[in-house]
């Protein structure tokens, strides 16, 4: 899992929060609070035609894809 713009004090939190988790959930957990950082990330794991264009993929945005989904659901 990845959080992202995580904001510092949760950083801190999480230090004290992981030592009651065990250590292979932990390790599969990545905080990033720096936005280019975490769009270099998610371009490693994620195709650009499946990643967002608001997260630097060349996929419909977030809130295009939100909207179009409320849509549908309305209908």
């Amino acid at each position: 899992m990845i959080v992202l713009n995580v904001p510092g004090f949760f950083n801190l939190s999480w230090k004290i929060i992981k030592t009651f988790v065990d250590k292979r959930t932990v390790s599969k957990v990545e905080l990033i609070s720096n936005r280019q950082k975490g769009e270099r990330r998610l371009k490693e794991l994620i195709d650009l035609d499946q990643l967002p264009e608001d997260y630097g993929g060349n996929a419909m945005s977030t809130t295009e894809q939100m909207e179009e989904t409320t849509k549908e659901e309305g209908e």
